[in-house]
């Protein structure tokens, strides 16, 4: 059966025998000079319930300004369960619920291919934007800014957007470190998209954790990818096949949970053991880090706190606009008044660890 909200505010007042700006200032609340009477008042209401009359919300938003919805973009880049971007989501989504907004979402399958979309989100149906982690170019960040307030979060790569991030590469620091403590020197960083911001600081951690061990970086010991858990699986898989269980790394570094979960698929079908031969770490602390077996030791990133930073620093950001009217070309308003967060992170010791059970000179 076919629904719409066919009555208008001018049926409510024909029927009632009023002005249609009357009508507007008893159901949706418009301003105007006129009064209306209690006797009138009871008139439109009755008119309006007998008619079934809903007001037009988004009509309402647009003649105010505001449409108390904010946005979010992000990638879809796999078929399976995206454990961070349920993490970050049902933070932004708690958030706007304590502040009384709602959540539109816009899935693409690129951030360069489908810029002209996340341009036409900026329609006039969201107040602002919340994009995950984000690969944009400079002067996309300078346009999209100037059609809706931008926070990032996980990064964007340009100046024009202010960012709420973890520490990548403290947190990659960290997660080699720890295996180096339990003495481990073959080690393998199983890296995310080396065009991503975290990716790429996540590498310069580790890289910066053997540094500071004085333990030789080789080309090897870095397997570049993507953060999705068929990655992480892949790459194990073709390691295990190429080396031999003998010859495998006895420590690695997954850029994320996702990777790291993939890995271990990969290891328990070569029947590699995690961690008697193999240890893993991850990045996210994800729920299924502390349901699979053996629990993932990770770097924990707390997303119900970031999400709710960027909301929050979203909705001052619309507050601000709205006062001030829309950026001028070329601002740097935003940047000046919300510049990028760094969150602090730190290790989770779980099951997928352990010292190295052969020779690892």
């Amino acid at each position: 059966m076919r629904r719409s909200n066919s009555t208008t505010l001018k049926d409510v007042a024909r029927e009632a025998g009023v002005t249609v700006m009357a009508a507007s200032v008893v159901l949706n609340g418009a301003v105007s000079s006129a009064r209306v009477g209690p006797a009138t008042r009871a008139r439109i209401l009755e008119a309006a319930a007998r008619l079934r009359y809903r007001r037009n919300v988004a009509a309402l938003g647009l003649s105010r300004r505001r449409m108390n919805t904010i946005g979010v973009v992000s990638t879809i880049v796999s078929r399976t369960v995206n454990l961070y971007y349920v993490e970050v989501l049902t933070g932004i989504l708690a958030t706007a619920a304590e502040h009384g907004q709602s959540t539109s979402i816009l899935t693409i399958g690129s951030w360069t291919k489908d810029e002209s979309r996340i341009i036409e989100f900026c329609d006039g149906r969201i107040d602002g934007l919340i994009l995950i982690g984000p690969e944009v170019t400079p002067a996309f960040a300078d346009l999209l800014v100037q059609h809706a307030p931008v926070v990032a979060l996980h990064g964007s790569g340009s100046r024009s957007i202010p960012t709420i991030d973890v520490d990548n590469a403290g947190g990659a620091r960290l997660a080699t470190q720890y295996l180096l403590d339990l003495g481990h020197t073959q080690l393998l960083h199983l890296a995310g998209r080396p065009t991503a911001k975290a990716g790429i600081e996540r590498i310069a951690g580790f890289r910066g954790a053997l540094e500071d061990r004085s333990v030789e970086f080789r080309n090897e010991m870095l397997l570049p990818g993507d953060f999705v858990s068929e990655s992480g699986y892949s790459r194990t898989l073709a390691l295990a096949d190429r080396v031999g269980k003998g010859r495998m790394p006895t420590g690695i570094v997954c850029a994320n949970d996702a990777i790291a979960f993939g890995c271990m698929d990969a290891l328990r079908e070569r029947r590699i053991s995690v961690p008697g031969d193999v240890s893993v770490v991850g990045f996210d602390d994800t729920l299924l880090a502390r349901i699979v077996r053996p629990a993932l030791t990770t770097i924990h990133q707390p997303f119900a706190d970031i999400s709710r930073r960027a909301v929050e620093t979203l909705l001052a950001q619309i507050e601000m606009d709205q006062l001030a009217g829309p950026l001028p070309a070329g601002s740097d308003f935003a940047v000046e008044n919300f510049p990028e967060e760094t969150v602090a992170v730190n290790l989770i010791i779980g099951e997928s660890t352990g010292p190295p059970r052969r020779s690892d000179a």
